[in-house]
């Protein structure tokens, strides 16, 4: 059998996800998510909640039971599907866009999380590492000289 073999999404892909363990793959487009199985039998679609906005998916990860996928959009706002029911499982705000998305081990507590998504304890940093750079127009950029 060739699971997953070559397929035209019609759309531009912009993440994918594989479950192994449920056999099934999300992709998402600009603004929707859907979900196959290994047949390209189609499961699921999730659209974006705001299509008044410029709301868009960015991040994907199946729960490692395969039964759940975690949504993450570019307002910051991650839901957590029921790939079965078709039903929202959870609902999160976090006010900024999503760039990395995954599953925390199961022995954390609610307070756990909490404490997780009030702080900010992934904020870009980088310009307190990297000093701007000014070319000067007597500067000598790619070996020319005036």
């Amino acid at each position: 059998m060739d699971c997953f073999q070559d397929k035209s999404a019609g759309h531009k892909v912009t993440h994918v996800a594989l479950s192994i363990k449920q056999d099934l793959i999300a992709y998402s487009t600009v603004r929707e998510v859907l979900v196959y199985n290994n047949d390209w039998m189609k499961l699921a679609s999730y659209k974006s909640q705001s299509f008044l906005t410029n709301e868009t998916v960015c991040r994907l990860a199946w729960r490692p039971d395969g039964r759940a996928l975690a949504i993450g959009y570019s307002s910051g706002k991650v839901l957590v599907k029921n790939v079965e029911t078709h039903e929202t499982i959870a609902e999160l705000d976090l006010e900024s866009k999503i760039d990395l998305l995954d599953w925390a081990p199961s022995y954390w507590t609610q307070a756990d999380m909490d404490y997780f998504t009030s702080q900010r304890i992934f904020q870009d940093k980088t310009e307190s590492y990297i000093q701007e750079v000014e070319l000067s127009k007597s500067s000598n950029v790619g070996g020319e000289s005036q």
